[in-house]
């Protein structure tokens, strides 16, 4: 499943997720043909274990299309929150 960077800070008042940060929008470049609202994703940010090692907090979610041109939203399940670490295990 592709993955999207997000801040998971960066919210609409509705609290949708806001894709406007430079790591969301390359990762949405990325997709290429395949970008289109409903697309399941996982929304990710970048996070660490209790001793500092890398474990990304994911979300699975996604992807809505804004009022604006080029503008994307992201839809998530709060039930799925998990760790990167959790996933491969």
């Amino acid at each position: 499943m592709r993955r999207i960077y997000v801040d998971f800070h960066r919210t609409s008042g509705q609290g949708w997720l806001l894709l406007d940060t430079i790591g969301s929008r390359k990762d949405l470049e990325a997709l290429g043909e395949e970008l289109r609202d409903g697309l399941e994703v996982i929304f990710y940010t970048d996070d660490g274990d209790d001793i500092g090692r890398p474990d990304d907090l994911e979300v699975r979610g996604w992807l809505r299309m804004g009022r604006s041109a080029n503008s994307w939203l992201g839809e998530f399940d709060p039930t799925t929150f998990s760790r990167a670490s959790e996933r491969k295990a």
